[in-house]
């Protein structure tokens, strides 16, 4: 799904376009000239389907040079070992995520607790995934002709970042699972949650000038996308 001449809708499960498979949350191409890169890699098991998408669209999956995930989830990052496998992609993470996802740390990333709620098949594992680098607030990455940069976000969980570029003649924010459609935010029962700085968070984002708006679930944004931003950060 081409949502501008630079980034489409390659994944998306049952809290979104249901094009691939249900566990999977939003996942995004962008197209840096040269080079690719996904934003976020679903839940792993409609991988194949997620690359036959990219490759619908015109591109070559072995261009995807990065899988930058937006926070170890297993919705976000269950797909990160398969595609990285396909492509030769490199997995890059928010700090603190390495160690969760090298040793599939099931636990650390709430799917034990998850997967117990029926939110995933009690048969759904967590493939461990290489992480080539950790990412921190304020580092920039090339993709291409395209510099994507990183904004630490926590709240809905300790690793979290959201990713902003401009690509298409539009100013883009990734926002994983901070920020929603409408200004919905993410309130989960677990131990990495953090109210506080989930509402620094919305606050911090507030202040960006986004056009797009495009989180890890349901409804994006293609235009007036700080609307949604200012709305997160009024619910707080």
């Amino acid at each position: 799904m081409r949502l501008n001449e630079r980034i489409y809708l390659v994944g998306s499960g049952a809290n979104g376009f249901e094009m691939t498979s249900p566990l999977d949350c939003h996942v995004y191409l962008l197209d840096g000239g040269g080079e690719l890169a996904l934003i976020d890699a679903g839940a792993g098991p409609d991988v194949s389907d997620i690359l036959e998408n990219v490759r619908s669209l015109g591109f070559d999956p072995r261009r995807i040079r990065h899988v930058l995930l937006t926070h170890p989830h297993a919705d976000h990052s269950g797909g990160a070992a398969a595609v990285s496998a396909a492509t030769g992609a490199s997995v890059f993470a928010p700090k603190g995520c390495k160690r969760l996802l090298e040793n599939a740390d099931e636990d650390g990333i709430h799917l034990t607790l998850a997967r117990s709620a029926g939110i995933y098949p009690k048969e759904y594992r967590l493939t461990p995934c290489s992480v080539e680098r950790e990412l921190e607030d304020g580092d920039a990455i090339s993709v291409g002709d395209l510099e994507v940069k990183v904004l630490a976000t926590p709240g809905h969980c300790r690793e979290h970042a959201a990713y902003f570029v401009r690509a298409g003649g539009s100013a883009v924010l990734f926002s994983g699972d901070s920020i929603f459609y409408g200004g919905k935010i993410s309130l989960i029962s677990t131990s990495d949650f953090n109210l506080q700085q989930y509402s620094e968070t919305a606050r911090r984002l507030a202040g960006l000038d986004v056009d797009a708006l495009l989180p890890g679930q349901a409804l994006l944004s293609l235009r007036n996308g700080s609307r949604h931003l200012r709305a997160a950060a009024e619910t707080f």
